[in-house]
């Protein structure tokens, strides 16, 4: 199957100026009442590079009609920092009320250079609110006469509504006592019309934190008659969600969530937590932009071994913990792309985590991991699961010093790996692991004698799987632990990946380089290619068309190996 991506993977630039995502692609173009920029509708954000940190002479455009910037600049924060490790500027904007109807496209003029464009629909409806400071829970949540709180705010609006949250505005008391959350997310949006909470331009909003009586920053709890469940289709964008203790996430998706560009940090979970910073479910996932850091960094001795930074799983039902499917499995869940996140500095266990289990849980396919960087990490950078089948993409993801240890108290659960690769199961479903031009770096706990580079589930002690795994273009540096646990039993990989750190090319990758990759600066996080690099023009073709930094695949005769090409 070919790879189509269409905001992932966007129009190659070789470097220059080009657009990523955003927060919102739906909103109205009218009903805006804060009119300090002029008529208009939705504020809208995105991210990109070579946008310049501030807007000069630049425009920015969405149906071929210049829209009002609220916010040009390097996107540092408060929120998410998108710059220091990918680079990224942030455009916040004005949707004209000249724009007409039905899908627009987002489009930047830097200094003459037209970047790539972005979807977004234009839609008749959808109210827009404002919580500030200076607001009453009695005003009607206009810019003028704003609400003050976020209870008010979630409680008050419908399907297609969008709340704007200004600077200082804070949650740190239960929201619902039933999902003990600060915020509780407590209504469904729907494709069409999702529900929207997100900072105004420039704004540190805080959900959660020190002195919160909440047990969850965010919940997403909803009772449709007597079954309890969790809302879909919401918009998070811009907030620092920080979790309060407890064995619940900071911040969660469901099926249809975006969660775009959040500061999430649980810097001291539950030590039974059994969750991550931050939880997926469901269809139609997008994580994007987002920095999860800290987690666990107050009670790294006693946090459970099953707190993880970001956990994506599927809706579970066991005869042994519950059945909650009818008696058969759970439908199958996908369509998920996680990118351009930074996990850094976590002390728990795996940095993204697609995992699920149980005889009837629901297996997760269809996953776009790409273009993440994951900077010290106690445990895994990242485990691809055991229910985790169907075809799978993971590319351009940037991994330094992971599964670094110590043990979790009760021992480990499952070593300390950069990437442990489970994907696929015995009941037969047939699965695709591409997994392109990574870069790993380091890390390792030399004291498990099963810690290494990867590692590879035995599926030799199973039946039925089935399992086609395109390993390929990766640079893997691995001086502390192997390459590979002495238990895996890897099928034969015939493409070439560059490997550097052990005594020889791992015999199952008989196309396998050995050398050093020649990096820029490893010990400061920096992994691009030096000149003379033997990672240049080594590689063979896949569908992408870009690396970690936006520039063109290839430069050269052929794909350089790893996440950055050489330029």
């Amino acid at each position: 199957m070919a790879l189509h991506i269409a905001v992932v993977d966007p129009a190659a630039s070789n470097g220059g100026p080009q657009l990523l995502f955003s927060d919102l692609v739906s909103g109205p173009a009218i009903g805006n009442s804060d009119t300090t920029h002029g008529a208009g509708g939705a504020i809208v954000t995105v991210w990109g590079r070579g946008l310049g940190s501030a807007q000069g002479a630049s425009t920015i455009t969405i149906g071929g009609v210049t829209a009002p910037v609220y916010e040009w600049k390097n996107a540092a924060g408060p929120a998410a920092d998108m710059y220091s490790r990918h680079g990224m500027q942030m455009i916040s904007f004005l949707l004209p009320s000249t724009v007409a109807a039905g899908t627009q496209r987002i489009q930047a003029n830097i200094a003459g250079v037209l970047t790539n464009t972005l979807p977004f629909s234009v839609r008749a409806a959808g109210n827009i609110y404002y919580v500030k400071t200076t607001g009453a829970d009695t005003n009607n949540g206009s810019w003028s006469a704003p609400w003050r709180t976020l209870p008010k705010a979630i409680d008050s609006m419908a399907s297609g509504d969008i709340i704007y949250v200004g600077d200082g505005v804070t949650a740190t008391t239960t929201h619902d006592i039933g999902a003990h959350g600060c915020i509780n997310l407590n209504r469904d949006g729907t494709a069409d019309l999702p529900r929207a909470l997100v900072a105004y331009p420039g704004a540190t909003v805080n959900v959660g934190g020190v002195g919160a009586t909440c047990t969850a920053a965010f919940s997403n709890y909803i009772r449709r008659g007597n079954v309890d469940g969790r809302t879909e289709y919401w918009v998070v964008s811009k907030l620092r969600a920080l979790g309060v203790g407890g064995d619940q996430s900071a911040l969660q998706a469901y099926t249809g969530y975006r969660l775009v560009a959040n500061y999430v940090s649980m810097p001291r979970p539950d030590d039974n937590c059994q969750s991550g910073a931050m939880t997926g479910e469901g269809n139609d996932l997008a994580i994007l932009g987002n920095q999860i850091t800290n987690t666990a960094r107050d009670n790294p001795t006693t946090v459970s071994k099953l707190c993880h930074s970001m956990y994506i799983s599927g809706k579970r039902s066991s005869s042994q913990f519950g059945d909650t499917c009818g008696g058969i499995r759970c439908p199958t869940e996908s369509n998920r792309e996680i990118g351009w996140n930074l996990l850094n500095d976590n002390y728990n266990n795996r940095g993204i985590n697609l995992y699920s289990e149980q005889d009837r849980a629901a297996f997760i396919e269809n996953h776009k991991v790409h273009d993440n960087y994951i900077i010290n990490h106690r445990g895994n950078g990242m485990l691809i699961g055991y229910y985790v089948t169907g075809e799978n993409w993971f590319y351009n993801n940037v991994l330094i010093n992971t599964g670094l240890g110590p043990e979790w108290a009760g021992g480990e659960i499952s070593g300390h790996y950069a990437i442990q690769i489970n994907g696929g199961h015995e009941s037969g479903r047939p699965t695709t692991l591409h997994i392109w031009n990574n870069t790993i770096y380091g890390g390792g706990y030399p004291a498990n004698t099963s810690s290494a580079a990867l590692t590879w589930f035995k599926w030799a002690d199973l039946s039925g799987i089935s399992v086609n795994l395109d390993f390929r273009n990766n640079v893997i540096v691995s001086p502390n632990v192997p390459y590979m646990n002495a238990d895996a039993s890897l099928p034969a990989v015939a493409a070439p990946n560059l490997w550097f750190g052990q005594s020889a090319v791992p015999a199952w990758n008989p196309a396998g380089i050995a050398g050093d990759p020649l990096f820029a600066n490893p010990a400061a996080g920096n992994v691009r290619l030096l000149v003379g690099s033997p990672a240049i023009d080594r590689g063979i073709a896949t569908p992408l068309t870009s690396d970690f930094d936006g520039i063109f695949r290839p430069q050269g005769a052929a794909f350089d190996l790893g996440a950055f090409e050489y330029r």
